[in-house]
Formats: C-alpha cells, sequence, structure tokens
C-alpha cells in the first residue's frame, strides 16, 4: 500500500512521525497539537505533543498515539520513553508499555501486548473515516484484469451460442436431408 495522498511526516531528528490524512493535527518544529486521530513514528530527538487530556514528552524511541475524544486516548511506547502529564499527574512511560490517557483517577502504565490492543479495539471500526486510494499501477492493473474477465465472458457466450445452436440446427438438418 502506498500512503494516501493526505499523509503527512513531521521530521523528528533523523526519524519521522507519520499523520495520517483523517487525523486533525497542527504541526511546529517541536510541537504537535493533536486534536483527534493517530500518530506514530521513531525519532531521536524529544518532541511534545499536546492533547486536550495531557502533554506527552517524547524521547528517542518508538510510539503510537491513539488520541479519539470522548471514545480513548492511548500512549503505546514501543522503545524509548515518554513523559505523559495531565494537571497534577505525571508519569514515565517505557519501553514496551502503554498508558490510558482518559484514566482520570490515576495515570498507569501497563505492559503493551497485543492481546490487551485487540481486547481495546473489539468491534474493529475505525472511529474516523479511512480513505483507502490504490496507486497509479494498481489502477492500470485492475482495468486489465476487466477487460480480461469481460474478454473470457464474450467468449464464453459465443461458446455456448454455438454449442446451443449445434443442438438445434443438427438435428433439424438431419431431419431434413
Amino acid at each position: 500500500l502506498m500512503p494516501q495522498a493526505g499523509t503527512r511526516t513531521a521530521t523528528w531528528g533523523n526519524g519521522a512521525i507519520v499523520v495520517p490524512a483523517e487525523s486533525q493535527v497542527e504541526i511546529t518544529e517541536t510541537r504537535i497539537l493533536l486534536e483527534n486521530g493517530w500518530l506514530w513514528g521513531q525519532g531521536d530527538e524529544s518532541m511534545v505533543i499536546d492533547t486536550a487530556a495531557a502533554e506527552i514528552l517524547l524521547s528517542a524511541g518508538e510510539f503510537a498515539l491513539e488520541y479519539l475524544p470522548g471514545k480513548r486516548g492511548w500512549l503505546y511506547v514501543i522503545n524509548g520513553r515518554a513523559q505523559v502529564r495531565q494537571q497534577e499527574n505525571s508519569i514515565e512511560v517505557q519501553s514496551g508499555q502503554m498508558v490510558n490517557l482518559f484514566n482520570k483517577a490515576d495515570l498507569q502504565a501497563v505492559p503493551l501486548k497485543p492481546v490487551v490492543i485487540s481486547a481495546l479495539h473489539r468491534d474493529q471500526s475505525s472511529p474516523l473515516p479511512l480513505i483507502w486510494e490504490p496507486t497509479f499501477s494498481a489502477r492500470i492493473r485492475d482495468q486489465f484484469v476487466r477487460v480480461g474477465i469481460n474478454t473470457a465472458q464474450v467468449i464464453t457466450f459465443v461458446t455456448y451460442f454455438i454449442v446451443l445452436l449445434s443442438l438445434l440446427v443438427v438435428p433439424i438438418v438431419g431431419v431434413y436431408w
């Protein structure tokens, strides 16, 4: 798959942060304001991500952030570290941990496990409208496939017509002779 035309990247040291077209963000050199959507990336410098729920200070590493106001907000730290600050709460998130940004009682980092992530997303539906756009070469390939299918249908129709015609014409011609 190719990234959608609206997908942006923000430089993060020698790495990058990917911003899908569906995400609502404002990007500066050292800060990202995430209003709604997803971010993910890897880099080797500090970066600050602001949301309405928390301020996240990323150190070098790899992360993913899912922030959907009123629904869910999770920070996944794959490698590296992150500091998550809410009003009076603050927590250090290490490699292989994730934290719920909407846990108002107390921020708590938990181990990052695929079974936990799949349990959090049971319905497997996206709350944001995803837009998939095939590449130019895929569209050309699909056109050739359609032409091939149409050609096969025409050949099949002609073959059936000839068989049906021969089943009707041969007995009539035989009786006539």
